[in-house]
């Protein structure tokens, strides 16, 4: 089975209904960008906050901001062949 996901800054309410093809074993849910993130949040039980105050951490002198923070990497143009 395939479950994909279309993204959107905003869904209209006609196209919010997920299509189905091959017997249900394609389905296409369109979901509206901050819906698709506040479900990704919920299930890491908001794990990105958790650390910041996690004395075990401070107590063996790692920096929890370094952790807890994305890594900002400059992407390689995709036109420079």
């Amino acid at each position: 089975m395939v479950h994909c996901f279309v993204l959107d800054s905003e869904i209209d309410p006609p196209e919010a209904d997920p299509i189905k093809r091959g017997y249900d074993r394609v389905v296409i849910s369109p979901i509206a960008y901050p819906t698709f993130i506040r479900c990704g949040e919920r299930r890491m039980m908001n794990l990105r906050d958790n650390p910041k105050g996690a004395p075990f951490l401070k107590d063996k002198g790692l920096d929890v901001s370094a952790y807890v923070e994305a890594p900002q990497h400059a992407q390689p143009s995709l036109l420079s062949v």
